[in-house]
């Protein structure tokens, strides 16, 4: 894999409040879903971080960005050179520093095995009621049958105990539940499993990060908004949380997603990743498809890889 780190090194200072504002601008356009205005600033994004390097990424298979909190949500695969977006031509994977990256590059590529499937989950009555989701349970259950040895935790088992006990075990996990990105200090972000009468389910960034999970090749978390920080200047979003929990390789969304076309996604790149991709290639692949069916990017550029790829 050949990688080139992206950064602004001595322009930073001069580029950061064009960035913030090509960033935020970019956020509206997936916003309002205006494929025009998300060209537009995902051309001008990547002929400042990309086109200063582009004679040296040609032949990369892979670019890795070391992210800032000035990008925000931002989908880097989504980035467009002169003819297409980034990921037509590289894998992109995101971390949130080098250090990171190379902590996540432990794991080794192995095809994964041995899987924590889980959704659904009943989070029973809160203050803010929460949306069914019609497609969780059907993703979660065809996603376990693909791998020779797995946990299937859907409703009312997928709970905190069952869900803590069971990731150390498995070398993928999957995600198909709600999640919140959290409020500041006040609630961190957090995966809402299910409830039982001695628990509320909530099981937060924090909590996943004090787990041991080094054996854990790559998980998916196929809720919204799972890589955002619960404030811009931090990092404590679940994606985070399950690299410093030493995960290898995890996939976050960068806004709130539609359960149906998640499901698509989410059970094509489990497909590939069985096959023996790694998970750089898993994503890239799968995003690729959906680019050929013309899906808009508020849909295929959802997910974004952080972490090793491997």
């Amino acid at each position: 894999m050949q990688a080139i780190r992206s950064g602004l090194l001595g322009r930073r200072s001069q580029l950061s409040s064009q960035l913030e504002l090509l960033v935020t601008a970019s956020d509206q356009a997936i916003a309002r879903d205006d494929r025009l205005a998300f060209h537009d600033t995902g051309r001008s994004l990547e002929q400042i971080l990309v086109e200063p390097i582009a004679k040296q990424a040609a032949n990369a298979d892979t670019l890795i960005f070391v992210s800032d909190p000035t990008f925000g949500n931002l989908p880097f695969g989504a980035l467009l050179g002169p003819k297409h977006s980034l990921v037509e031509d590289h894998a992109v994977i995101v971390a949130p520093s080098i250090s990171a990256y190379l902590h996540a590059s432990h794991s080794t590529a192995v095809t994964s095995r041995a899987l924590l499937s889980v959704g659904d989950s009943s989070p029973g009555e809160r203050s803010e009621p929460l949306a069914a989701l019609a497609a969780a349970k059907s993703e979660a259950e065809e996603i376990a049958a693909m791998y020779p040895s797995h946990a299937l935790l859907v409703e009312g088992d997928a709970t905190k105990a069952r869900v803590v006990g069971a990731l150390p075990y498995c070398d993928a996990a999957h995600f198909a539940v709600h999640a919140n990105a959290g409020l500041g200090d006040t609630m961190p972000p957090h995966l809402i499993l299910s409830r039982t009468s001695d628990n509320e389910g909530i099981l937060t960034a924090p909590e996943i990060a004090a787990l041991n999970l080094d054996g854990v090749r790559t998980v998916v978390l196929a809720g919204c908004s799972t890589a955002i920080s619960s404030a811009r200047s931090r990092t404590d979003s679940l994606v985070n949380a399950f690299l410093a929990a030493g995960v290898g390789s995890v996939i976050g969304t960068l806004w709130n997603v539609e359960d149906a076309p998640t499901r698509t996604m989410s059970i094509a790149f489990h497909r590939e990743l069985h096959k023996g991709s790694t998970p750089a290639q898993a994503l890239r692949t799968t995003q690729l498809e959906m680019i050929r069916r013309d899906a808009a990017p508020k849909v295929w550029a959802s997910l974004q890889l952080y972490g090793s790829g491997k």
